[in-house]
């Protein structure tokens, strides 16, 4: 297909395809034999599909995901069929949910063994990517068969069940680097993209109470991470760090901790809403709380 300079002119050409012309189509740009749209040498060949994809028209834009969709379907029956690094590369950037209950089957099949380990890393980092809500069972599976290259992906999947999950999976860690630079490069997103940012304050302390838990060189990281992270504006600051030792005091300002706030809160507001019969009395009732 001969370029096309100007995106309206991209847009043109692949809004005029036809299904099948929109397979071929993709399958010629992933493997380099695209002229249609602009190389960029330094990124994937995914990439420009995507970012002309925000220009296109919504019925444009469902049928290049039935044709996404497709081929990953093909390659899922038949994984060594191809190297299909670029294509799971659109499928997370365009987001083609279609695609996961082929890529979950291929995940859990005896076939996803063979695969390389980058390979299975870009299957599970895809998984991840379009929200596979996949029981904690399966990747602590996915953990216990790679620890040593795939402990962070676990990490990001358990999270997807619950932030719980994930913590829990920290005590399991090895105490080996290669683990450990992994989870050091998924707590960032757990803490900003998973945790609420209501929670965050009340996870930060629970991953600090569990550190005695953790091996040395993740317990480390950790500690690292959290003294570098700026608290939330929009939750109470919690103390420092303590470097994996337990303290009874200290506490996180809260109405559990502290249930006498509840009761003056309660108090006050009733004042200020409708004003006490007995102004004296009340106040002696809260300095008894």
């Amino acid at each position: 297909m001969p370029r096309a300079d100007s995106v309206q002119e991209q847009v043109e050409a692949i809004s005029q395809m036809s299904p099948r012309q929109l397979t071929s189509w993709i399958n010629d740009r992933l493997e380099g034999r695209d002229t249609l749209l602009e190389e960029d040498e330094e990124n994937s060949p995914a990439y420009p599909i995507i970012a002309i994809s925000r220009h296109l028209s919504a019925v444009v834009l469902e049928a290049i995901h039935r044709a996404t969709a497709n081929l990953v379907r093909s390659w899922a029956r038949e994984p060594n069929s191809r190297d299909a690094e670029e294509l799971l590369v659109l499928i997370q950037g365009l987001r083609v949910t279609a695609a996961r209950d082929d890529l979950e089957d291929l995940a859990r099949s005896e076939q996803f063994r063979e695969l390389t380990q980058d390979m299975q890393y870009r299957v599970l980092q895809t998984l991840v990517a379009l929200d596979a809500n996949l029981e904690p069972n399966f990747w602590r599976r996915v953990f216990n068969e790679a620890p040593a290259t795939l402990s962070g992906i676990a990490f990001d999947g358990l999270a997807l069940v619950s932030p719980n999950h994930a913590i829990d999976f920290l005590s399991t860690v090895p105490n080996e680097p290669s683990s450990v630079q992994q989870i050091a490069i998924a707590l960032p997103g757990f803490m900003d993209n998973i945790v609420p940012v209501r929670d965050r304050a009340a996870v930060r302390n629970l991953i600090e109470k569990r550190l005695l838990e953790m091996q040395p060189l993740l317990a480390e990281a950790v500690t690292d991470f959290f003294a570098a992270e700026e608290t939330p504006l929009a939750v109470l600051p919690l103390v420092p760090i303590s470097h994996a030792v337990r303290t009874e005091r200290n506490w996180p300002i809260s109405l559990e901790n502290f249930p006498a706030l509840s009761s003056i809160g309660a108090h006050l507001e009733q004042m200020l809403r409708f004003g006490p019969d007995n102004p004296a009395k009340m106040f002696a009732s809260l300095a008894h709380q």
